[in-house]
């Protein structure tokens, strides 16, 4: 084999060397799954963020306390937005809650909407934002946070959602 020929056999393998590693850690970076959103790690954000925590109680159909949930908080700021946080008895429950939710914020969409939607290994993001209206919804295995608020609270809710996240993504 020529000079020439090793040199370019070398860099095709540099080449395809690199685009692996690049496939892999890309790889990790999407498919890496987020770990759970603790009560305690909830209620911790919440407070750092100036909102109100209290328990609720979620009822069925007929009016019983809901079985499918095992912890319902909502996290209230000053200016009336919430988020709501669940913890739900399994991840197909949290997942089928996540699934209702997403359908019922996106019967607002419209023309001037912007939407963004996510799906990995075990976690789903869904966020609308509407003329009027700012609606999120995040399920990673069985936890569920939902927000549905005014337009005019867009950057206050993101600004504590992206704390919730940089706490999953330090996590996992």
């Amino acid at each position: 084999m020529n000079k020439k020929k090793k040199i370019i056999l070398i860099a095709l393998l540099v080449i395809s060397l690199v685009l692996i590693i690049i496939g892999i850690i890309i790889g990790i970076m999407f498919y890496t799954p987020k770990e759970v959103l603790t009560v305690t790690e909830f209620k911790k954000v919440a407070k750092n963020n100036k909102l109100t925590v209290e328990e609720v109680e979620i009822k069925d159909q007929d009016g019983n306390s809901n079985k499918d949930v095992k912890t319902a908080l909502n996290a209230e700021s000053e200016l009336g937005w919430k988020i709501e946080y669940y913890i739900l008895t399994d991840q197909e429950t949290a997942k089928k809650t996540y699934d209702a939710n997403k359908k019922i914020y996106s019967s607002y969409k419209n023309q001037l909407s912007e939407e963004k939607e996510t799906s990995r290994k075990n976690y789903d993001v869904f966020t609308l934002k509407t003329q009027n209206s700012y609606m999120h919804v995040c399920r990673v295995e069985n936890t569920l946070l939902a927000i549905n608020a005014d337009d005019e609270n867009e950057k206050n809710i993101e600004k504590v959602i992206k704390k919730l996240f940089i706490w999953l993504i330090h996590k996992t």
